[in-house]
């Protein structure tokens, strides 16, 4: 039983780990400019 709680307190611990290194990454930055990328013309030359 001892286990299963150790093996969920490292998974938290692993999940805010990569929750925070996201976080300093930027990739949480502008979550509203998702919806607009399919709007968005990458080419111009088309």
């Amino acid at each position: 039983m001892i286990w299963m709680i150790i093996g969920s307190i490292a998974m938290a611990l692993g999940g805010l780990g990569l929750y925070i290194y996201y976080l300093r990454k930027g990739q949480f930055d502008d979550e509203e400019a998702v919806k607009y990328q399919l709007f968005r013309e990458d080419n111009p030359d088309n």
